[in-house]
């Protein structure tokens, strides 16, 4: 079942010196800085896992200051940028990767500075419809950066190549799908970030004493989540040929709940709360 949810805090202001710095447009692959780079070596890995898992990387940058750029998004494509800083003084500040347009920010992550690299990453972002630019930034919040790295990725949005995946990762506990880690929860067991988001950003895999589970945290009364419910309900009508057994009844709070089960076990669950205007999606797997 749905236990507790941590979201990433979305900052809405802007990167400092990132405003004051010209942005360039990230049309092609663009490099600015040698192989050797420590902020490159930083992000290597997960930058090597997600060009494997067919994202194409489009853009990427290294300089000993914030990094910027004016991202043009193609209709059809979902976005995922990876983030490495380093302060020269490590104050307990924060360190941010951003996608905005303005006063608009769309996406974002954040994490605490110390003596090593901050590694960010926002995956799976796609646009919405008329969204077709915005800037992708790394920096601080305060003080100055040693040295910064941005990565950009693009890879083809399918719904329904991404909703069997995820099925097919609770086999493994989704641990293919493990982005950066967002921190401990209330069980005292990681909770990630995924590198799938089926659309929306509020996305997690948690991990609990009984379970993993991947969760998406919805507001209904965002046009969105129209799109989500538009996405999914033709992919649910294949789940019976599958193995996979319906039902729909209240919760004892008085949530409606739809659940699949498989071989006896509850596999997903989709359950809004009319009260909060809040949706929950869940694919969940026991640990045995």
């Amino acid at each position: 079942m749905i236990k507790k949810f941590f979201t990433i805090a979305i900052v809405a202001c802007s990167l400092t010196a990132v405003q004051a710095q010209k942005t360039s447009t990230a049309t092609s692959k663009q490099s600015k800085t040698s192989t050797t780079s420590d902020a490159k070596q930083a992000i290597f890995e997960r930058e090597k896992a997600l060009l494997g898992d067919g994202w194409t990387k489009v853009y990427e940058s290294y300089k000993a200051e914030p990094v910027a750029v004016e991202v043009n998004f193609k209709q059809g494509f979902a976005y995922t940028a990876l983030g490495a800083v380093k302060a020269k003084e490590s104050k307990g500040q924060n360190a941010m990767l951003i996608i905005k347009d303005g006063s608009n920010t769309y996406a974002g992550t954040q994490g605490k500075v110390s003596e090593n690299y901050a590694i960010l990453e926002t995956d799976d972002f796609q646009p919405s419809s008329g969204v077709t630019k915005a800037t992708v930034g790394v920096g601080l919040n305060e003080g100055n950066v040693a040295d910064a790295g941005l990565v950009i990725l693009e890879k083809t949005i399918d719904f329904k190549r991404d909703f069997y995946r995820l099925l097919d990762e609770r086999a493994t506990g989704f641990k293919n799908l493990k982005g950066t880690i967002s921190g401990k929860n209330d069980s005292g067991f990681m909770t990630y970030n995924s590198t799938i988001g089926l659309g929306y950003f509020k996305n997690k895999i948690n991990e609990t004493a009984e379970a993993y589970e991947y969760v998406l945290e919805m507001d209904m009364t965002d046009p969105e989540t129209m799109t989500f419910l538009n996405n999914l309900i033709p992919v649910l009508q294949e789940l019976p040929a599958k193995g996979y057994t319906p039902s729909e009844y209240k919760n004892k709070v008085g949530n409606d709940v739809t659940k699949f089960t498989k071989d006896g076990e509850d596999a997903m669950m989709l359950i809004s709360n009319l009260n909060t205007n809040t949706m929950y999606f869940e694919i969940a797997k026991k640990k045995k």
